[in-house]
């Protein structure tokens, strides 16, 4: 019954304005079209029910058996991967190139769980992941462990200010398509849309900016690569939640070039010739 009465006051005070705020999952604060607002964070808590009990399990199970997960290389190498990016441990890169993104996702649930209950273990272990993934990043903001391991394994400098300009759209080691950007499969886009929202949430949960600052170099390196890039280059990419990060990403920091940016990865989306389920660009999005 609690449960119920929280929902309805809460539909109510969004609805007619009275939780205006900058720290929900999105910020709208400021949309002047938008006609309803997220509440902060931390605003609303599950007192019991159902989805007390589904909190309950996030907060206690979830998130802390998905670390084990991550941080057990024999099962995953979702952390590992990062370790050797950053130069803390040699290996090869080994999952799926969207692994990074599921790393920002669930550190982005993380942060949200912390929001709620402050626990000073999940802040913890929120900077202690987040500073792999920020020696993992490129000088140039550029972030990929594939395609970063790669490099490094050639001994390549991915810290050369110099490096931008010549790995975008190369092939590594003369086989396939393994540079930066070079093959729309490769989830690169989708990344780095997990890493926008997962340093936005991150920061509004904690106040902190680190996670932020490593989102904020990679978005301005995506700015960069579809502001030069060749049209080849810059086709549509797969799985596009970098639209939402980018728009998210303008909102939290006021850089109208993300905007702008979004603009431009809706109009190439609009050019799209035979789309797909998996991006949802068979028809353009204006359309």
């Amino acid at each position: 019954m609690k449960s119920i009465k929280m929902l309805l006051l809460l539909a109510s005070a969004v609805a007619t304005g009275a939780y205006t705020q900058q720290g929900g999952l999105t910020d709208m604060s400021k949309s002047k079209y938008a006609k309803m607002a997220n509440t902060d964070l931390g605003a609303v808590t599950w007192t019991d029910g159902f989805w007390g009990d589904r909190f309950a399990v996030c907060r206690d199970t979830m998130v802390l058996n998905m670390w084990k997960t991550w941080n057990t290389p024999e099962v995953s190498h979702g952390f590992r991967n990062f370790e050797i990016a950053a130069g803390v441990c040699p290996g090869e890169h080994w999952a799926p190139p969207f692994h990074d993104g599921d790393v920002y996702k669930w550190l982005e649930g993380v942060a949200s769980v912390y929001a709620v209950t402050k626990d000073p273990k999940l802040d913890e272990l929120m900077d202690h992941v987040i500073k792999h993934i920020s020696e993992a990043q490129r000088e140039d903001g550029y972030i990929h462990t594939p395609v970063i391991i790669e490099e490094k394994n050639q001994g390549i400098d991915t810290h050369s200010h110099a490096h931008q300009q010549t790995v975008i759209g190369t092939k590594v080691g003369g086989e396939d398509e393994k540079g930066a950007f070079a093959n729309r499969l490769n989830f690169e886009t989708y990344n780095l849309g997990h890493l926008m929202m997962a340093g936005i949430v991150h920061h509004r949960a904690t106040g902190k900016t680190t996670l932020l600052e490593t989102a904020i170099k990679a978005t301005d390196f995506l700015c960069y690569f579809y502001e030069t890039a060749t049209a080849e280059l810059a086709r549509n990419a797969i799985c596009p939640s970098h639209y939402m990060g980018v728009v998210e990403m303008y909102r939290t920091t006021g850089n109208p070039r993300y905007l702008e940016l979004s603009k431009n990865l809706i109009d190439i989306r609009g050019m799209v010739e035979n789309g797909t389920d998996d991006n949802q660009d068979r028809v353009p999005f204006r359309n």
